[in-house]
């Protein structure tokens, strides 16, 4: 849609006129580009599924693109519909912090149904406390670009005057509520890495992402991705993965991008390994002598990007306390098997003799090894969600 010449309405952002936010939606169903108040800058709105409209958006802004923009979703099920089902602790953090002056990155899993954004591994998602933007997704029935008003590389504007001598008559509709305050823009927040990631502070200091989740967001990507193996007293089995998964990726070229360890359902800390597990271990080449066992709690899960159970009893542990972290959780006999075992678990040899340790270790040693190109394929995963290569460097 090319308007002769922009429509300009005055709106109250806190009780906007419905007649104009009708008309202003009829414009970017029909593919306009609007300028609109947000929380935070004046945006840019056109409808995401638009291939023109979009084109006419990134010529606009002169905008790469190889750089994705932003989008107003009504919820965090319109969310899913672009990038595909959330996972429970994407949804909590939606939960948490959305509404609000704050964009959430989100790993795309699916195809979607716009053209210009199908490429990205990753997409950014607002929803807004403001009226005109809430209204605006309602009624528009679609994604809504959330790019701020400036020329690429250029500052934002807040000035309404500037925006009409920029781009008077180069946009379809301008919804004036005058100059705004002056704003940093919204707070970036990526859910990739399994801590969520400050990507550019806004409006939104840190230190109130920080108290809202009960927890500190990290600041930088954290560039190694870290498996935690989990069984009960974490003094036979899950010991005996961690150090038979550190023998593998000691020969790999992995062995800088990988931390491992360990932890117990049974919440015991600083026990040592069996004599056992000691045995068996060492007759394979991994020593566990230094290893003292720690019990399971939620900043370790936290800080975990795959965390392998090795009985079922344990992955019920963590669904039950640690719901929203049951995508990361996994047993380590079902590891990319679909078919359900009839006996996913590997049994615990506490008190056994040691030629049934030897059993369970050869048991935990073969599962251990089958999983690890598994493994080498989760990282490879991360580091191109994070933007690195395997050196650790961003990539170009």
């Amino acid at each position: 849609m090319y308007l002769e010449k922009t429509e300009i309405y005055q709106i109250d952002p806190d009780n906007p006129e419905i007649q104009v936010l009708e008309r202003t939606a009829e414009v970017i169903r029909a593919g306009g580009i609007v300028v609109y108040p947000t929380d935070t800058l004046y945006g840019f709105g056109v409808d995401a599924r638009n291939q023109i409209a979009m084109n006419r958006l990134y010529d606009l802004k002169g905008r790469d693109d190889k750089k994705p923009v932003s989008l107003i979703v009504k919820n965090s099920n319109q969310a899913e519909t672009i990038v595909g089902k959330l996972n429970d602790f994407e949804k909590k953090i939606f939960k948490i912090l959305l509404p609000g002056k704050i964009t959430l990155i989100i790993k795309k899993r699916t195809n979607n149904d716009l053209p210009k954004l199908q490429n990205f591994r990753k997409l950014g998602f607002r929803i807004p406390h403001n009226k005109v933007c809430k209204l605006l997704s309602e009624m528009s029935n679609s994604p809504i670009t959330s790019t701020s008003v400036n020329i690429s590389t250029k500052d934002n504007l807040s000035s309404m005057k500037e925006i009409k001598a920029l781009f008077n008559n180069k946009v379809d509709i301008i919804l004036s509520a005058g100059s705004l305050k002056t704003s940093k823009g919204s707070t970036v927040i990526d859910l990739v890495p399994p801590v969520p990631t400050i990507i550019r502070v806004g409006d939104v200091p840190i230190a109130d992402v920080d108290r809202v989740l009960g927890y500190p967001v990290h600041k930088t990507y954290k560039q190694k991705f870290r498996v935690t193996f989990v069984c009960s007293g974490n003094i036979c089995r899950s010991p005996m993965a961690q150090g038979i998964l550190s023998k593998n990726i000691a020969r790999s070229k992995y062995k800088n991008l990988i931390e491992i360890g360990s932890a117990g359902t049974l919440l015991i800390n600083d026990s040592k390994p069996t004599i056992e597990t000691l045995d068996v271990s060492h007759d394979a080449g991994i020593n566990l002598t230094g290893h003292l066992s720690r019990g399971l709690n939620e900043e370790l899960i936290r800080n975990s990007n795959l965390v392998i159970c090795l009985a079922l009893n344990h992955l019920h542990y963590i669904q039950e306390k640690f719901p929203e972290y049951r995508s990361r959780t996994i047993l380590l006999k079902q590891m990319g098997i679909q078919k359900q075992l009839s006996n996913p678990s590997i049994a615990d040899p506490i008190g056994r003799p040691l030629a049934y340790y030897e059993r369970i270790f050869k048991q935990i040693s073969d599962e251990v090894n089958r999983v690890t190109p598994m493994i080498y394929k989760m990282v490879d995963e991360y580091l191109l969600d994070i933007g690195l290569t395997l050196t650790g460097k961003a990539e170009k």
